[in-house]
């Protein structure tokens, strides 16, 4: 590949349109309007004696209808991460309920050991252990809950749009 020299203003016009279609699904109309509107500000090189406006095309009014429109890739991409959030939500449910069922079963050993087959030393470890244990399945517990929080959340603002 060549590396020919390129103006500032050429650079800043590839700079400014490349960021500009990379945002413009996500972006309001308001702001997509802003957006065209900065590039239609950036000088160009023009030779002296040639207009710098764009001659054929006014890209202010003929976007207009795309701008007040929502974007088709916007609400294809809406539908995927709902269908997204929706499985997340599902196997969290799941994690969660194996977690509960951890935590339970692991307060129900804690609470059958045996004394008589265990000396002091190894009982107290057993049972330091099991603390450890429900810690950690509490901590991860909460970790889980506050997850799915977050995706109702985001689930519910993307279906109320």
């Amino acid at each position: 590949m060549i590396n020919l020299p390129q103006s500032f203003n050429k650079l800043l016009e590839l700079y400014v349109l490349a960021t500009a279609n990379q945002v413009i699904d996500i972006a309001t109309p308001d702001q997509q309007t802003k957006l065209i509107k900065l590039i239609l500000d950036i000088p160009t090189d023009a030779p002296s004696g040639v207009s710098q406006q764009a001659p054929a095309i006014n890209l202010q009014e003929g976007s207009q209808p795309l701008l007040t429109q929502p974007s088709a890739n916007r609400l294809i991409h809406d539908q995927w991460l709902t269908k997204l959030l929706k499985r997340q939500i599902e196997r969290n449910d799941v994690s969660i309920a194996r977690i509960e069922q951890a935590i339970e079963s692991t307060q129900q050993r804690f609470q059958l050991r045996t004394n008589g087959f265990l000396s002091e030393t190894a009982q107290a470890s057993l049972e330091t252990w099991h603390s450890h244990m429900l810690k950690q399945y509490q901590k991860y517990l909460v970790t889980l809950h506050t997850i799915q929080r977050n995706n109702y959340n985001h689930l519910s603002r993307l279906t109320d749009n």
